[in-house]
């Protein structure tokens, strides 16, 4: 969950040094982010549904890949289209390490 955290919370604090670092239209470079929250939000009734048929140590699992690889992808994306694929794989993996963990509290 803190690694999500991370990509959730503090986004903001990383667009200007990101669009001046190469040169991003800070506009564009915040559509990465609304794919993120949109993935995120949306899919969590889906999630839910996979929770309840897979269980949730499974789901948390494959969450925690996708927001790893959505890490090691934000670390070397160098151009505008390689900003969006981090948040679809964040995006996709956030429900997963969250609302099973918080579920099962």
């Amino acid at each position: 969950m803190a690694m999500i955290a991370n990509l959730q919370y503090a986004w903001t604090l990383f667009v200007n040094p990101v669009a001046a670092k190469h040169h991003f239209d800070k506009q564009a470079l915040q559509y990465a982010f609304t794919i993120f929250v949109l993935l995120e939000t949306w899919l969590v009734p889906f999630k839910g549904y996979a929770v309840d048929k897979f269980g949730p140590r499974f789901l948390i699992v494959i969450g925690g890949v996708l927001v790893g690889a959505s890490w090691v992808m934000n670390a070397y994306a160098e151009s505008l289209e390689r900003f969006t694929l981090p948040p679809l794989s964040a995006g996709l993996g956030r429900p997963q390490t969250m609302e099973p963990a918080l579920a099962t509290l």
